[in-house]
């Protein structure tokens, strides 16, 4: 008997493991959709649908005088938990935090490989 209890608690803890694996790659790609339309907005605006063309804002667009932060987007203040969930905040959140090196990358494809690079030693060092 004991031996089908530790048998049925090993196969769950293994599925238990590779869902959790499929949940925290699932978030990463959406990290990584959500960068690939702020790298657009940036850097190749043609490319995008016409009600994505003034999406997202340059802070150095919103004051007249230069900050340390002029190349990040901005970010508006949010009261609520909600508000920060919307792909307008989170995609400029996200941008933000990305090391200056891969958000100066113009080329689509050398930002794909970087950033994909960059979310997966993230997703297995925590």
């Amino acid at each position: 008997m004991t031996e089908h209890v530790e048998k049925d608690l090993h196969k769950f803890r293994r599925v238990t493991k590779q869902l959790i694996t499929c949940v925290r790659v699932t978030c990463e790609l959406h990290k990584y959709q959500l960068l690939m339309l702020v790298h657009k907005f940036v850097y190749h605006n043609d490319k995008l649908p016409p009600a994505f063309a003034n999406y997202f804002m340059l802070n150095r667009n919103v004051h007249s005088y230069n900050t340390r932060k002029n190349h990040s987007l901005h970010l508006q203040n949010l009261q609520t938990t909600v508000g920060k969930k919307i792909t307008k905040f989170k995609a400029s959140q996200l941008w933000n935090q990305l090391p200056n090196e891969i958000k100066e990358i113009k080329s689509e494809s050398l930002f794909k490989s970087r950033i994909k690079v960059c979310l997966y030693s993230k997703l297995y060092t925590e």
